[in-house]
């Protein structure tokens, strides 16, 4: 590698490394859906024991941009012993799609606003002008016919079985 590199030409080759290599393919990945990215979230360097004291010499490193000249020269001193760990981050489009769909529910409340408020206000209208409305018209339908009101009979209540000696004799009294 070549140590003059910057972390963003770094991560960019990596990223085009996972996204054509088949060996980086996932399982079934040639079923997931072309609108998931895959960036570099993080990358770790794993230092190989061998040559170097394991009480003195850290097992991993964080790479950035101000000690990535210097990794990268140790990982050519260790010539291919070392490993970078790369983290991935799946990047999904769903969001753009449910943002879509959030946007045409709104559309579609504000719509049923709309023909509500227009026919509250052609009601009111109606009535300014005199005009009888459906419902006012049916109601003095009603009146003039006068049904008459038809109410549920109650079923009589359960007599409740004498639970002392007391309700039974009062009850044989009556």
């Amino acid at each position: 590698m070549n140590p003059n590199l910057s972390l963003p030409s770094l991560t960019s080759q990596i990223e085009r490394v996972i996204a054509t290599s088949p060996n980086a393919g996932e399982f079934l990945g040639k079923y997931r859906s072309k609108d998931v990215t895959e960036t570099v979230k993080e990358i770790v360097v794993k230092w190989a024991s061998e040559g170097r004291d394991s009480r003195t010499f850290v097992r991993e490193t964080l790479v950035t941009e101000e000690n990535l000249e210097a990794v990268l020269r140790m990982m050519a001193v260790g010539v291919g012993k070392d490993v970078f760990d790369v983290k991935i981050r799946v990047n999904e489009k769903k969001k753009s799609e449910e943002e879509g769909k959030v946007a045409e529910e709104k559309k579609k409340v504000d719509d049923r606003k709309k023909v509500v408020e227009r026919k509250r206000v052609e009601v009111e209208e109606r009535k300014k002008a005199g005009e009888k409305t459906r419902v006012e018209g049916k109601q003095k339908l009603a009146e003039k016919k006068q049904e008459p009101v038809v109410e549920e009979k109650k079923k009589p209540a359960e007599k409740k079985k004498p639970t002392d000696e007391k309700e039974v004799a009062e009850r044989a009294k009556k």
